[in-house]
């Protein structure tokens, strides 16, 4: 499972494990959004991580920056 981290740039990457280390197997999406926190969905619940992605100005989409 940890190896998708290494798809995300690093502060993101470290984020998602702290918060996905305990609970990874029952992991089913990762909604990343420009200027929205990033939402982990459980099996069970979501989880709600405080942190916004800020689109770069010289890139038209986010994944453009991944």
């Amino acid at each position: 499972m940890f190896e998708i981290l290494s798809f995300f740039p690093k502060n993101i990457s470290e984020i998602l494990k702290e918060n996905i280390e305990k609970n990874y197997s029952n992991l089913e999406e990762i909604r990343i959004r420009a200027y929205k926190p990033i939402i982990l969905k459980f099996v069970n619940n979501e989880t709600i991580v405080p942190y916004e992605i800020k689109r770069r100005r010289n890139n038209k989409n986010f994944t453009n920056y991944m």
